[in-house]
């Protein structure tokens, strides 16, 4: 499934699930292999912004997190021509706070990824590939309002 503009934002409540998936995108090769390194949401747009919380880190769910990020695997299909090219997960929807209060609005999700080709590796933050010409990894999933 696809999502446009129109399907954003999505309204989620408190703990519960939101889906992503990271798709390497405009490769062929079985070889080439997507891992992610950090996955982390912020209450703004621009991915260096605070407040922020990690929700992958280090390719591996946040210790410091009560409600742990959900690893899911990929299998092959008609739409997964390669399952090393694609990873999900899910997290519990959360608020961020100021105090006592949950502020309201967007959340924005983002990731950076290591994409992995026989002997070559190189990195992606937020669909801005460095490195290969023709590779590009996309984080396809919600943007949330409380």
């Amino acid at each position: 499934m696809t999502c446009g503009a129109q399907d954003y934002p999505v309204v989620k409540y408190l703990r519960r699930p939101l889906y992503f998936e990271v798709e390497l995108l405009y490769s062929r090769d079985p070889q080439a292999e997507l891992f992610l390194d950090n996955c982390w949401a912020t209450y703004s747009a621009d991915r260096n912004s605070s407040p922020k919380w990690d929700v992958v880190v280090d390719s591996c769910e946040n210790s410091a997190d009560e409600y742990l990020t959900i690893f899911h695997p990929v299998s092959s299909n008609a739409r997964v021509l390669f399952p090393s090219h694609l990873k999900r997960f899910e997290v519990k929807m959360f608020s961020f706070t100021s105090g006592w209060d949950a502020l309201k609005g967007q959340i924005y999700f983002h990731c950076s990824v290591v994409i992995q080709t026989g002997h070559q590796t190189a990195s992606v933050a937020d669909g801005a590939f460095q490195g290969n010409r023709g590779l590009v990894a996309v984080l396809k999933g919600w943007t949330v309002v409380q």
